[in-house]
């Protein structure tokens, strides 16, 4: 019980991180309330019911910051359903197969889904690549140290493509998966963030489109998950 609450807390602060990184007014706001308050800066050394009263307190900013602070990340017992369902589509699959599964959405919301799916996936061994460490008790390499992990498998790869895709990175993930193991992608929306001033790369594009055939797990700002099939409908039809 005393895990799931520090779950949670990490998850709200988390999701909280991400709001500081996009509004500078909600940093500020931060700020303001935590020496009225006489709070840490620190929203971990904070209990997850001031950082709720501070984004209680942001009504009277703009509608994008209210919505945002309205709907406080990814539920518990949202992650313990999506997870629920991911797990058994991939069980579907699994054998001599390999299964790519994609996670779309902002990091700090996208995540803890990712580091709860990797714990129910992982029968013996995982691993997770990322700029940071990951909140799972799993072998963490920095990206751009994956090289390093060559000649190793994996029942459960998980890649964090945030900020940004590191090529060499996802090629040499995608040779660690055993037969039968997941790969756990996860991205920003790339869709959203195409715009004509500044265009997805060619090679980014390419990846796009490939990822799209998979099962993906689409998370929005607000929390809200969406599980899609992908592209390709007869991905968790064929026999294994």
């Amino acid at each position: 019980e005393a895990e799931g609450r520090l779950q949670a807390k990490k998850r709200l602060v988390a999701y909280f991180k991400n709001g500081q990184k996009r509004w500078p007014a909600v940093n500020e706001a931060w700020f303001d309330f935590c020496v009225r308050m006489g709070a840490s800066k620190d929203p971990m050394r904070n209990t997850p019911a001031m950082v709720q009263e501070f984004l209680a307190s942001l009504s009277g900013h703009d509608s994008e910051i209210q919505h945002w602070a309205n709907n406080t990340g990814v539920s518990e017992a949202g992650v313990s359903q999506t997870v629920d369902e991911i797990a058994s589509l991939v069980q579907q699959r699994r054998g001599g197969h390999r299964v790519v599964v994609h996670l779309v959405g902002e990091a700090a919301v996208s995540e803890p889904l990712a580091a709860a799916l990797v714990t129910r996936l992982a029968s013996s061994s995982c691993c997770w690549v990322s700029w940071s460490p990951p909140d799972v008790p799993c072998r963490w390499v920095e990206i751009r140290e994956a090289e390093k992990l060559l000649g190793h498998e994996f029942d459960v790869v998980a890649l964090s493509c945030h900020p940004g895709l590191h090529a060499d990175a996802l090629g040499c993930c995608s040779g660690l998966v055993v037969g039968g193991g997941v790969f756990v992608i996860l991205t920003p929306d790339w869709n959203a963030q195409k715009s004509k001033r500044k265009p997805l790369s060619p090679f980014t594009a390419r990846v796009d489109k490939f990822l799209r055939q998979c099962p993906r797990v689409v998370v929005d700002d607000s929390g809200v998950v969406a599980l899609e099939p992908g592209d390709d409908p007869e991905y968790w039809a064929r026999p294994v």
